[in-house]
């Protein structure tokens, strides 16, 4: 049996948390992020009054959807949000900014009568997995000219280790 205190607990992870699932704070509201993606697409969160929803522009596509907004840290924050359009698939984004930077992460389950074996699956989409992942990162605006340094690969958990504190 591994030794759990050499896992981190969600109460070290998430910033004024005390076990099951946080509480979404309302840190964001009103505010908007313009995000330089690292392959050169210019994007925008901006979240509403009420913090409810974002509208999050990547290119030439907008989109408003309900979100949740978590607070990791002081200024990292975790933003959930569901596709409008395609309810098989989520959006979540990490906003670090004392890092100026913005990881998202786009997750497409499977559609309901979709190839479910391996080998079928593989020669229909080409993927081992039945979830298709996205990851993109890139930096907020607001770090001007600033050269940001991309979020570093680990194999630690998610967790404390996953992102620097300055």
């Amino acid at each position: 049996m591994a030794d759990t205190a050499l896992w981190p607990q969600i109460g070290d992870i998430v910033h004024n948390h005390e076990g099951g699932r946080p509480d979404p704070v309302a840190d964001l509201q009103g505010q908007g992020f313009d995000w330089i993606r690292d392959d050169g697409l210019r994007c925008r969160l901006a979240f509403d009054a009420a913090q409810a929803a974002v509208q999050w522009t990547a290119g030439d596509d907008t989109q408003r959807t309900p979100c949740e907004v978590f607070a990791v840290r002081p200024g990292l924050y975790f933003v959930d949000a569901v596709d409008t359009r395609n309810p098989h698939l989520s959006h979540s984004f990490v906003i670090d900014l004392p890092m100026h930077r913005v990881v998202q992460v786009d997750v497409e389950a499977p559609v309901p009568g979709a190839a479910v074996g391996l080998l079928d699956r593989i020669a229909h989409c080409g993927s081992w997995s039945a979830v298709d992942l996205k990851i993109r990162q890139g930096r907020l605006d607001s770090a001007g000219a600033q050269t940001v340094p991309p979020c570093p690969r680990t194999s630690a958990l998610v967790g404390v280790s996953s992102f620097s504190v300055q």
